[in-house]
């Protein structure tokens, strides 16, 4: 119960705390609490100390207590978090790979292991834990507060803003425009929908590009706007004139 109560509690403060600090302490609370357990192991094993194995009865609830700060909660969604669409499902069969290769050894392989190595085994693990602390610490990117383009963006680098950006503006106009003339008919019903339109957009750029202005914004879509409708205008009329005749 505990440990649902841990994750529980955890998956809480994921966009309170960040994804980071939650990574980081959940990673040096494993590696405090394992070389605690390995000293304690090795008092019992070789003195025979009945008080460090009444120690590891309490280390080992520690010990997952810090795992599940982190990993219960945010194994899966961090992974798919970070992964670009187009190989998020791969990396994801990864991850899950990796997953059962790590419950396959220690199932199988830790018994043999630890016949031979005893306690010393629990070294190897130490040693792995302060990599993986090491990892998480210079590589784990936060993605607290960030949409997925955003987060795609810190991989890929700022051209992947800008395109996403350069993207969303012709979409918009090419909608602002459809809009125009597929309901010119209905002028005050076709000047909603460019509002609306428009407001949408205006609310998608702070997000993408927050270093735009929302005026250049304006300015290029009325610009291509007012293009567009010109052109439109005069082939109206060179249509009318044509039947006319």
């Amino acid at each position: 119960m505990q440990n649902t109560y841990m994750c529980i509690a955890a998956a809480l403060l994921v966009d309170r705390l960040g994804r980071r600090p939650l990574f980081l302490s959940s990673n040096a609370g494993m590696l405090i609490t394992f070389i605690a357990w390995t000293l304690a192991t090795a008092f019992f094993s070789t003195r025979g100390d009945r008080h460090a194995a009444n120690a590891v009865l309490g280390i080992i609830p520690l010990f997952y207590l810090a795992y599940n700060i982190a990993y219960s909660p945010m194994l899966v969604a961090y992974t798919v978090e970070i992964l670009p669409y187009r190989i998020r499902a791969r990396g994801f069969s990864m991850m899950n790979l990796t997953i059962c290769i790590g419950i396959t050894t220690n199932q199988f392989v830790n018994p043999i292991a630890i016949g031979k190595l005893g306690w010393k085994l629990y070294i190897v693990y130490c040693a792995f834990l302060t990599f993986q602390l090491g990892y998480v610490y210079l590589f784990l990117v936060e993605t607290k507060g960030k949409t997925l383009e955003e987060t795609a963006a810190i991989f890929d680098g700022q051209q992947q803003i800008d395109n996403i950006t350069n993207v969303g503006h012709e979409a918009v106009t090419q909608s602002r425009q459809n809009h125009v003339f597929n309901n010119s008919s209905k002028p005050d019903e076709a000047g909603d929908d460019i509002e609306l339109s428009l407001s949408r957009h205006n609310s998608m750029a702070p997000t993408i590009a927050t270093e735009r202005d929302e005026s250049d914004w304006r300015t290029r879509l009325a610009s291509a706007d007012s293009n567009y409708n010109l052109k439109k205008v005069l082939k109206y009329r060179q249509d009318s004139s044509d039947h006319a005749r």
